[in-house]
């Protein structure tokens, strides 16, 4: 494939033949759905994760309880990271019932507007909620580690050992930091959303952005797919 044939092919890709064209109202109705729809399926898969994430964790951390650890100290510490993971988890499954709450009905920009309202609030919560599950399995971790390697836990005092405590730390900053960039950018891209769709000038613009970026896509995928396999092909020579 030569270079000017990809240039042309994504030049088309950018060219959509409905520039300039209105999209009829139901076309905006489905665009509306799709987005809602979409918001729901991100804020619901993130939440899911967290609580696989936690699941594993606890039963990890029980595994340690029942099995592994003899020290009464660590029983005692084991027994409230346990507690507190499990709390992490009622709360996400509340966050995930509150999602539930959020009717899709057929006042499409309501059901947006109530999104909105759901991941400025609730969702918001969330994140720092996740935002624990990475301190919590570096820890189970670093447990992990002291009762396979010596038999028993070794945990100092923060100014004694400081190198697991700063880890712990820079778990959750790094955890809620990107969390928190993406969750923003949710945010606007949602708030942003709204405002085009009450205009039907501009959901069609915003139509007709989105499926040239999907053809696009498409295109792109499909020259670095042929691309490898024309490679891989070299290779087999």
């Amino acid at each position: 494939m030569k270079t000017n044939d990809i240039k042309q092919i994504w030049k088309s890709a950018n060219t959509d033949e409905t520039t300039g064209k209105r999209y009829s109202l139901s076309k905006i109705q489905d665009y509306r759905k799709n987005k809602s729809h979409q918001m729901s399926t991100s804020g619901s898969r993130a939440i899911w994760f967290d609580i696989v994430f936690k699941a594993l964790i606890a039963a990890a951390l029980l595994f340690l309880l029942v099995f592994q650890v003899t020290q009464p100290v660590y029983h005692q510490i084991i027994v409230v990271l346990i507690s507190v993971t499990v709390l992490l988890l009622g709360l996400n499954f509340s966050y995930i019932k509150k999602l539930k709450a959020v009717k899709e009905t057929d006042a499409i920009m309501e059901n947006l507007e109530n999104k909105l309202h759901y991941f400025k609030t609730t969702f918001r919560n969330f994140i720092i909620n996740s935002s624990l599950s990475n301190p919590l399995f570096v820890l189970t971790g670093f447990f992990f580690y002291y009762q396979f390697k010596y038999h028993e836990i070794r945990m100092e005092l923060p100014w004694n050992d400081p190198i697991l405590y700063l880890f712990l730390l820079l778990a959750f900053i790094i955890s809620f930091g990107a969390q928190w960039a993406n969750y923003r950018s949710q945010v606007k891209e949602l708030t942003e959303t709204i405002e085009d769709l009450y205009n039907e000038s501009l959901a069609s613009m915003k139509i007709a952005e989105r499926r040239i970026k999907k053809r696009r896509n498409v295109i792109m995928y499909t020259i670095l797919i042929l691309l490898g396999l024309l490679i891989f092909l070299y290779i087999l020579r």
